[in-house]
């Protein structure tokens, strides 16, 4: 276990290791801004449903539960192997997917896999496209009921390049740490910017393994990326948990780094900012009425956002002047002003006056929320 003080991240034996030195935000399973849980995943490959930063995707690859285990949400752990985060690691929280409906035969194109994205310029350290590229080291907890054979594709999305390497689940229901090791790449670079340039999946299921499993940095075909993975989709409450995911650079891991919550929130701001109401009327936000029939109101993220907001997510909002609450029925995104470092959002509605103030605000409901989303 690490743990990050005043800057310093410490490991178990007290020595002093770079801060940050993760390259995946929320690996530890902390923040789910969304829900904590969703039900009834199909043939999805582009929502994110619980945990922030990471997607389950899936196509023709049964359907799928995910959810977010907090220690907290328990009075009480059983020990032994049915713990919902490995015991003695450090961490608090988990990701777990449970398969609803089984896919037991899996068609050619069928997969299901958990999915994250990486920012080119968090990539840069490895020096990929020269002659002396690092390595780097994938290091996770994980467990299911299902033993055997997983794999883990890494994707180069800058310049056509992957690279698969499998792990093995020896005993079932059993918290188990993995290391896998990926050699670098002199050939092909990531481009220094904060697009997506580097793909992980932590397959669970996939349909064509007609190839060899392909271990080394190629242009790679659909048939080489997961050869050998078994089949989670194969039958009804099927398991797989995940947490302590770590990526860095070097040929070995080291301990787990756990940020505080409100850094580690912080950082998930970056690609994804919340904000929701405890209260019935709480204030999210001011500006004016542009017409009779739309609000304008600028919001201001707490950190900068990767880039300027591509879209808005919202529920149960109100313009209010002076004691008068309008129900806000759309909500979207004014293109003209908008950037990473305030958005400014216009809200449908009905019975404003134009050029006067609005505040922004829960609509008598403790479950009113505004997000701004831009995710890889």
């Amino acid at each position: 276990m690490a743990l990050y003080v005043g800057g310093t991240v410490l490991s178990g034996g007290g020595s002093s290791l770079e801060t940050f030195r993760n390259k995946i935000v929320n690996g530890t399973m902390d923040v789910s801004q969304r829900a904590q849980s969703a039900n009834s995943i199909s043939n999805s490959t582009s929502t994110f449903h619980t945990l922030d930063r990471w997607k389950l995707k899936t196509l023709q690859g049964g359907t799928w539960g995910m959810e977010q285990k907090k220690l907290e949400d328990y009075t009480q752990q059983t020990l032994g192997s049915t713990d919902i985060i490995p015991l003695g690691s450090g961490l608090k929280s988990s990701l777990k997917i449970t398969c609803e409906t089984a896919e037991a035969s899996l068609a050619s194109y069928s997969y299901t896999t958990l999915h994250y994205a990486l920012e080119g310029r968090d990539l840069q350290d490895l020096s990929y496209g020269t002659s002396t590229p690092s390595d780097s080291t994938l290091s996770f907890w994980v467990k299911s009921n299902v033993t055997g054979t997983y794999i883990v594709f890494f994707n180069n999305t800058d310049y056509a390049g992957g690279i698969s390497q499998s792990y093995t689940i020896n005993s079932a229901n059993t918290w188990e740490q993995k290391e896998i090791t990926i050699p670098g790449d002199s050939a092909r670079k990531y481009r220094d910017d904060v697009n997506k340039s580097l793909t992980i999946d932590f397959y669970v299921a996939y349909g064509n393994q007609s190839g060899a499993l392909n271990t080394s940095w190629n242009t790679v075909s659909s048939s080489q990326k997961a050869t050998g993975q078994v089949n989670l989709a194969g039958t009804v409450n099927n398991e797989f948990w995940l947490t302590g995911v770590q990526y860095e650079k070097g040929s070995s891991k080291t301990d787990i780094e756990i940020l505080p919550y409100d850094a580690n929130l912080r950082r998930c701001y970056r690609y994804y900012y919340k904000m929701d109401s405890t209260v019935q009327y709480a204030r999210l936000g001011i500006g004016h009425a542009t017409s009779t029939t739309v609000g304008s109101i600028t919001i201001f993220p707490e950190v900068a956002m990767r880039i300027a907001p591509s879209s808005v997510d919202s529920s149960n909002l109100g313009l209010w002047k002076t004691g008068t609450v309008q129900s806000v029925s759309a909500v979207t995104i004014d293109t003209t002003t908008n950037t990473k470092y305030s958005t400014a959002i216009n809200c449908t509605s009905t019975g404003l006056t134009s050029g006067d103030v609005y505040q922004l605000i829960g609509n008598n409901s403790t479950s009113s929320t505004l997000a701004l989303n831009s995710e890889l």
